[in-house]
């Protein structure tokens, strides 16, 4: 990626029509009761697109600690051969920062976009979108997430940004 002058992004309010070109997002609410109604089942995505090469599921918990703003966006990362879930909990205050395909198919940050959540959602990123990792606003948060794994370089492609996106989040 050539060199570049920094750019300043303000993020959105996350909502599903917004995001939905880079992926699905959803409040979790409802479900069913469970457990002699001492909890709810509120039922995730469970069908990740993936390639037939992505065999190996992945189920991790990332304990995010809060960035500062701005937060400073200096690469961008896609997986290729599988959608990834995460789920946030209740008191998140979260940042997404997506870009689509540009020449080449490498991230084009002149047309990144950031999403401000709150709250518990459910967020997939389609298989092979660019997009900067999770960033917990305000307090230490625990994300889990999921996707299909190939066991090799394949999982993850990250390319640096000629200069750095910078977010500003009110």
């Amino acid at each position: 990626m050539g060199a570049g002058k920094a750019m300043i992004l303000r993020p959105g309010i996350l909502d599903p029509h917004s995001f939905a070109p880079f992926g699905s997002a959803r409040r979790l609410s409802g479900g069913v009761s469970v457990n002699e109604n001492r909890g709810r089942r509120i039922d995730l995505e469970a069908q990740l697109q993936h390639d037939a090469e992505a065999r190996r599921a992945a189920l991790a918990l990332y304990r995010m600690e809060p960035s500062a703003a701005p937060v400073s966006v200096a690469f961008f990362e896609r997986h290729p051969c599988s959608a990834q879930l995460f789920v946030a909990p209740p008191s998140a205050r979260f940042l997404l920062v997506v870009a689509p395909d540009g020449d080449a198919s490498e991230p084009d940050p002149a047309r990144a976009l950031a999403f401000l959540g709150e709250g518990d959602w459910e967020i997939i990123y389609h298989k092979g979108v660019w997009h900067f990792p999770l960033i917990a606003l305000g307090a230490s948060t625990d994300f889990t997430m999921m996707m299909w794994q190939t066991g090799d370089r394949r999982d993850c492609e990250c390319r640096n940004l000629a200069a750095p996106l910078f977010v500003h989040v009110p």
